[in-house]
């Protein structure tokens, strides 16, 4: 019923399904209270199981298509560093493959690779109150783990790491890959548990073509 006091500021997440082609075959859109509606957006995504053969055996290794960890964590940052003021909604798309998470603002760190590097808080909060309430609840985390607990996640499943797009200005992008990309990739990190999570986002760069 409070949403109007935020006015002209958009308090928003919204959920779209998409196919192959890229085109929407259902959505929903979710208001306040997100700390309800967090919970109601993770149930729209279909996190079946996946099955893949590592090593060329004939028993399948089994897990979720995504961790449900990184998948509340992406939402949660999305939540606790969108830019309200530039009148754009949270968004939440999922492909067949992979689900894109959107926020408008800049991303304060500059870089990812700055906040795995300094594992440490961020100086400057851009929604300090709201963030403050999302680390008392336990929705976030402000010591600097969040984002790298997400890439560590993923390496420990073999799955393809986390992308940060930044390119837009006041927009970030992330995405979520729910599949095996290269079993080479997949191979090695099996094989060599002692990676440091530094060489294993330069072999990601490599599965995915962005060295």
């Amino acid at each position: 019923e409070s949403e109007h006091y935020l006015s002209p500021s958009v308090v928003k997440i919204s959920w779209f399904l998409k196919n192959e082609k890229n085109e929407e075959i259902d959505y929903e859109h979710f208001a306040p209270p997100f700390l309800l509606n967090i919970e109601r957006v993770y149930g729209k995504i279909r996190n079946l199981t996946y099955r893949y053969l590592p090593d060329n055996t004939l028993f399948p290794t089994e897990a979720l298509k995504y961790e449900p960890y990184v998948v509340r964590e992406a939402l949660n940052n999305c939540i606790a560093h969108q830019d309200y003021e530039l009148g754009g909604r949270i968004q939440v798309i999922e492909y067949p493959d992979r689900l894109l998470f959107t926020n408008l603002g800049s991303f304060l760190p500059g870089s990812v690779e700055r906040v795995i590097e300094q594992d440490a808080p961020q100086e400057f909060y851009r929604n300090s109150f709201l963030a403050q309430a999302m680390v008392n609840l336990n929705l976030i985390d402000t010591q600097g783990g969040g984002i790298k607990r997400m890439f560590s996640l993923q390496m420990k499943r073999y799955f393809p790491l986390p992308d940060y797009d930044l390119t837009e200005t006041e927009k970030v992008k992330v995405s979520i890959i729910g599949k095996v990309l290269d079993e080479n990739y997949s191979r090695l990190l099996k094989q060599q548990n002692d990676l440091d999570l530094h060489t294993v986002m330069l072999l990601d760069r490599v599965q995915k073509g962005t060295r």
